[in-house]
């Protein structure tokens, strides 16, 4: 049996947007997926792990949008990861981590 590159596949969401941040520094990478933007806003969270595909992510972002419809709330969803490539980080490079990455979001308050 040949398995399928579940990489490849997104099983049918595609995001409004996606966008990669890099830190050489400190070896971070993160993601923002921005599954639908409704009346000019997204809404989700950001995750810390230590390793994410770009399509989990945005089954994630997807799953917001329909939580918020659900709701009846007007505003799309969105998700964001900050991949570690470590299985466990401290409370303090948590804080870092945050912190570099909330840098790159700025552009992104009050556009979606």
């Amino acid at each position: 049996m040949k398995l399928k590159n579940i990489e490849s596949e997104n099983f049918g969401v595609k995001p409004d947007s996606v966008y990669s941040f890099f830190d050489n520094k400190k070896g971070i990478v993160g993601y923002l997926v921005i599954d639908s933007n409704i009346n000019g806003i997204s809404g989700g969270g950001i995750r810390i792990v230590p390793r994410i595909a770009k399509f989990e992510l945005s089954n994630l972002a997807r799953a917001m949008t329909l939580k918020y419809s659900f709701l009846n709330m007007p505003l799309g969803g969105a998700k964001a990861a900050i991949i570690t490539n470590r299985e466990k980080i401290s409370e303090e490079n948590k804080e870092e981590y945050i912190k570099l990455f909330s840098k790159n979001l700025i552009p992104f308050k009050n556009n979606y």
